[in-house]
Order: structure tokens, then C-alpha cells, then sequence
């Protein structure tokens, strides 16, 4: 990699242990003790170098463990979701998670944080935790992890470029996070200002269940020409292929039904609220319901954004019920209500909304590419 010196000649073969300490200092009251900040396992962010959220030490009543800025929390329970991040403030952090304090006379500041998010460590990690139901790593094992380690000149040009990435990343998880703010306030200026809202049942011509065809049955798949979907990958607003192409047969011989390009497909039981704008003929599982809808009265583009708004889901999702797998009954989506001004007006705040949406797909793929960038650079010395 450009402007780093990946030769190896003088690195040393190093175990885990030699560069880290693990500090088990307690603290049994953290509603009393002079600590205000909590991390707790729901605060980590796999892959994320530093800790970036927590919650207040107001309310806890049991015990903790106590860490110092600079420290590096490791969750040792479900090491297969890869969590260990660096904290730059003191506090205390849950007992299923050990503290690990830097030998600074081995290696620089923050270079654990870059170790401990290596494949490699991970995978060391994964195949030495012990347990049925949650498996957990003992540091004893996590100690015993070699790897080559490079001189501190090495280190310190390693981290300068780590960091440097990081700092990238976050640049665009801000940016994201604020758009995503924007959108959400614009939200509700477009569609919930209104009194004058109608139910969705008002825009839908038709509604269309789903089912799975037979898949035992090769004839209802093999050389299938009809899109067939579920809500796993229903996550961009216009969809334009199925997960799997089935025959006529197919339809014929099971619940699926198909619904004719442009119309709007959403998920009514697992994945409920998603929804998109079908560019073609398509296909669904039973987890989906098609709408045939009244494009006369409403753009669809208007309608899509709408029902993906945070008012509209939250509404929708607090009427799921079931017990293993919860849903929406059809009667609640059609009764949902809905802002219909008239259809110039409805394209106009589409477009705006649009704007923004795709401004944040641009960063939120940045972001993506410079976790990637960021990961390579960590394997690529750990490797």
C-alpha cells in the first residue's frame, strides 16, 4: 500500500499477552461512584475502532468494571459478532467485557484497537471460545493469539494511516447522520402537517397475497421466466428482478399471485413496511402483499416514500401481532392513513425528498467504501 512499508524483515513474533493487560478493577455501586458513562455489549459497533455510544450510569445496580480512556473493550461473549473498540473517556462497562490496558513500552497508543479488528485475531477469537448456548472467550486463550509485530517506527507510520482513515469514516457517518435528520424533519413537513389525510384503502385498485411454490418441486423453477421475491431483498425503493425466477406452473399450482409492473409490493409479515416500486412483473412470498394502485390519484414515488416514512412505519409496525413471527393484518395496511394533496403538488415533494434520499445512498456508499478501504489496511499488516 501506498506510503506504508509492509517489509516484515524486522518484525518480531509477539503473543497477545505481551502487549496487553487484562484490568478486572470493580466497581459494585456505578450509581454512586464518580462515573457517568456506561458501555454495555448493545454499544458496540462491529468493526468500529472507537466506542462511539452509551448510556448513563444513573440507574445501574449491578456490578461493573472499570476502564480508562485510551483502554480497549473486547466483548468476549458471541465473539462471532466481532466487537472490540477503543474508548477515549473513563467509565465503567459490563462484566462481559474485558479491559485491556496497552503495554506502551511495546506498542504506540491505540495499536490493540488495530490487532484486536484483524480477520485473523477474530478467527483465533471464534475457534478458542468455550460454551453451549453463548460462547464466551477467556483471556487466557485471547493471550496466548501470535502474530508478527513491527518495530515502533513501523507502528507509529501504521497508525498515522489507520487513524487517518478512521477519521474519514467518521466524517461520513456525521454526514449521514445528519442527512438522515433532515430527512426525517422534512418528513413530517411533508406529509403529516395535514389534517386532512385519507386511508390508503383511498389510492389501491386491488390487493394481491404471496406464497412460496413447492420448492421440492424442480418443475416450478427450472427454466422459470415470471420474478419471484421476498422481503430480504426488498431494501431499495424500485426493485426490477426476483430472488428466483419460477414458471407459470408455479403460479398456478400455488398462493403466489403476480402483480403487473409499477405497482407498489409490501411486507406484511416478516420484514413488515418494507415496500418498493416493482419495474416489473413479479412474483412474492406469502411475507408480501401486492397493491394495485389508483396512479390516477397518486404518484407512485409520492406514496413510496410516504409509507417508508418514519411516521407511517412506526404506526404500521405498533399493529404487528403474533407470537413467533409477527405481521400486519391486510385491513390494517389499507386502513393506514396517508396525505393526498393533489398529484402536481405530490410529485414536487417526491422530488425534493429524492434529492436528499440520494444524497444520502451517495455517502452512505463512501462510508461503505472507506470501512472497506480502512479493514484492507488492517489485514493487509496483520494479514
Amino acid at each position: 500500500m501506498k506510503g506504508l512499508d509492509l517489509n516484515k524483515g524486522k518484525w518480531v513474533k509477539t503473543s497477545l499477552g505481551e502487549l496487553a493487560e487484562d484490568i478486572s478493577d470493580r466497581e459494585d455501586n456505578p450509581a454512586q461512584s464518580r462515573y457517568e458513562r456506561f458501555v454495555g455489549l448493545e454499544h458496540f459497533v462491529s468493526g468500529d475502532l472507537k466506542i462511539k455510544q452509551w448510556a448513563s450510569t444513573e440507574n445501574l445496580v449491578s456490578a461493573t468494571k472499570v476502564f480508562k480512556a485510551g483502554d480497549v473493550l473486547f466483548a468476549r461473549r458471541n465473539a462471532y459478532l466481532r466487537r472490540a473498540s477503543m474508548v477515549d473517556f473513563d467509565g465503567v462497562c459490563s462484566g462481559d467485557a474485558f479491559v485491556l490496558r496497552e503495554n506502551h513500552k511495546k506498542i504506540v497508543p491505540g495499536f490493540l484497537a488495530f490487532i484486536l479488528n484483524s480477520d485473523k485475531l477474530w478467527d483465533y477469537a471464534n475457534a478458542n471460545a468455550a460454551g453451549t448456548m453463548s460462547k464466551r472467550v477467556k483471556w487466557r486463550d485471547l493471550a496466548n493469539y501470535e502474530f508478527l509485530l513491527p518495530p515502533k517506527d513501523q507502528q507509529a507510520r501504521i497508525a498515522e494511516l489507520v487513524w487517518a482513515a478512521d477519521d474519514v469514516v467518521q466524517k461520513y457517518e456525521r454526514l449521514v447522520t445528519s442527512l438522515n435528520r433532515n430527512y426525517i424533519s422534512f418528513e413530517k413537513d411533508s406529509f403529516y402537517k395535514s389534517n386532512d389525510l385519507k386511508e390508503l384503502r383511498s389510492v389501491v385498485l386491488n390487493l394481491l397475497g404471496g406464497g412460496t411454490p413447492d420448492t421440492k418441486k424442480k418443475e416450478y423453477y427450472t427454466n422459470g421466466v415470471i420474478n419471484w421475491i421476498t422481503t430480504s431483498t426488498m431494501n431499495t425503493l424500485y426493485v426490477n428482478k426476483g430472488e428466483k425466477l419460477i414458471t407459470k406452473k408455479a403460479v398456478e399450482n400455488s398462493a403466489t399471485k403476480v402483480l403487473e409492473a409499477n405497482n407498489l409490493i409490501v411486507g406484511t409479515r416478516v420484514g413488515v413496511g418494507k415496500c418498493c416500486i416493482n419495474e416489473v412483473p413479479i412474483a412474492f412470498s406469502q411475507d408480501v402483499t401486492g397493491l394495485v394502485i389508483d396512479k390516477e390519484k397518486t404518484d407512485l414515488q409520492f406514496l413510496v416514500l410516504q409509507i417508508l416514512s418514519k411516521d407511517f412505519q412506526d404506526n404500521l409496525i405498533s399493529k404487528a401481532r403474533g407470537t413467533t413471527i409477527k405481521g400486519v393484518l391486510k385491513e390494517d395496511l389499507l386502513s393506514s392513513k396517508i396525505y393526498l394533496p393533489e398529484k402536481s403538488k405530490q410529485m414536487v415533494i417526491a422530488a425534493d425528498l429524492l434529492k436528499i434520499h440520494n444524497l444520502i445512498n451517495s455517502y452512505q456508499s463512501h462510508l461503505h467504501h472507506s470501512k472497506l478501504i480502512q479493514k484492507q489496511l488492517i489485514n493487509q499488516v496483520f494479514g
